[in-house]
């Protein structure tokens, strides 16, 4: 199984380093605000996501269709040779 390579590990932390600064860069709110009229309480939406789930499961096991294609092809050399070491010996 291959390791993980220390560039993921860098952009790992890179990301999670531009998410601090912006969580600290957030702006302070106002101590106490008497609204003119009273505005209607609305559900906080969450952010949507960058990345899409599929696409994030595309990035991160992006080698597997390449293991996939060498085990696939391996197997094929196999079986032919088996195939012909059968017909010579029998």
């Amino acid at each position: 199984m291959p390791k993980k390579s220390r560039r993921s590990k860098a952009r790992k932390r890179v990301k999670l380093a531009q998410m601090a600064r912006e969580r600290g860069s957030q702006p302070a709110a106002p101590a106490v605000v008497a609204p003119a009229v009273a505005a209607p309480a609305v559900a906080a939406v969450p952010p949507k996501k960058k990345i899409s789930e599929a696409l994030d499961l595309a990035l991160r096991y992006g080698y597997v269709m390449a293991d996939l294609r060498r085990v696939g092809i391996l197997t094929g050399i196999m079986l032919l040779i088996l195939l012909v070491l059968s017909f010579i010996i029998g």
